[in-house]
């Protein structure tokens, strides 16, 4: 009988996270939300943005270029681009674009070892700006 109700209250709790509609449940521990949802977790700033693949690899890379930042090293395939640059005092930044679907991507950025949330944001609106 105890056995049934742990069930019976779990198997209620996944239909109320289902079928609630909530844009901030997060599932699969880190995974963004929904498109323009903005979180910054573990050191890194992750959010899904309405634009194509392409066009957001091109955004990334210009926008290290308006901050003034050095490519050190860029990988692109298919569904997935990996940029790394450097600030003016040396600390390293990761830009990751990978494509969700054909009109959507997902941007996940790291500056630093620990994470640094203002720089990220920063760069964040200078690729926004570009897309």
């Amino acid at each position: 009988m105890q056995r049934l109700s742990l069930r019976a209250v779990l198997g209620v709790c996944v239909l109320a996270v289902v079928l609630s509609g909530c844009a901030a449940a997060l599932i699969g521990g880190g995974a963004v939300a929904g498109v323009g949802v903005v979180a910054f977790r573990n050191g890194a700033l992750q959010t899904m943005e309405d634009v194509e693949y392409e066009k957001a690899w091109q955004a990334a890379k210009t926008a290290m270029g308006d901050l003034e930042y050095t490519i050190l090293s860029e990988k692109k395939d298919a569904l997935e681009g990996k940029l790394v640059a450097q600030t003016g005092d040396g600390t390293k930044v990761k830009v990751d674009v990978r494509k969700m679907n054909e009109k959507t991507v997902k941007f996940t950025i790291r500056v630093g070892t620990f994470g640094d949330e203002v720089k990220s944001r920063l760069i964040l609106k200078a690729i926004e700006a570009r897309c």
